[in-house]
């Protein structure tokens, strides 16, 4: 159980000779992958209502994975707390997402001691898993196209998140810029 328990958290086992798994990233550091869709959810949103990804199309959207009982994540609270403050009159959503299967009133308890400010969304498990996150906190940056920008794993800082919020900003340009009129790529319907 505690092997279980620690790469549930982010951690990996070393290969006993006092190096790391060279397939773990880096604590904070985004996780270079392909470009692909985010998956979609409709969730819950503690305290009532709920969210759905779809509806924010146009929006950067930071999701955060987190567990009651990973200590790590406690560690990304404040980040993204200041994070949501700083970005939210902005076209940026962050949400904490809850992989607890313990229950709303302990997710509130949890949400409530550690003063998170930013929404809270009840999920499983099962979500996560479809997002690839590797252990907990895992924190996705998804960009105004729906498709994940980024993945920090692990403790993270302000300057990671807003290095992938300018990364998604940039690419939200570039795909403006490839759509509009007199770029030499857009694509061009024959005159006819």
């Amino acid at each position: 159980m505690p092997l279980l328990w620690l790469l549930a958290c982010g951690a990996a086992p070393g290969n006993g000779e006092g190096e790391s798994d060279a397939a773990m990233p880096v604590a904070g550091a985004p996780v270079a992958e392909p470009r692909r869709p985010a998956p979609g959810f409709d969730l819950p949103r503690l305290g009532g209502g709920e969210v759905s990804l779809a509806q924010l199309e146009g929006t950067v959207v930071v999701v955060d994975f987190w567990a009651t009982w990973c200590a790590p994540c406690t560690e990304t609270v404040p980040v993204l707390n200041a994070f949501y403050d700083a970005h939210r009159e902005e076209r940026v959503a962050v949400f904490g997402i809850s992989v607890d299967d313990g229950g709303e009133e302990m997710v509130a308890e949890w949400v409530a001691e550690q003063g998170v400010r930013y929404p809270t969304l009840l999920a499983g498990i099962d979500l996560s898993q479809r997002y690839g996150a590797p252990g907990f906190p895992a924190t996705f940056v998804i960009a105004s196209d729906g498709t994940i920008q980024d993945l920090h794993v692990g403790s993270l800082d302000s300057s990671d998140l807003e290095a992938s919020l300018v990364a998604a900003r940039s690419y939200e340009k570039s795909l403006v810029d490839l759509e509009a009129p007199g770029s030499p790529h857009k694509s061009q319907s024959p005159d006819r």
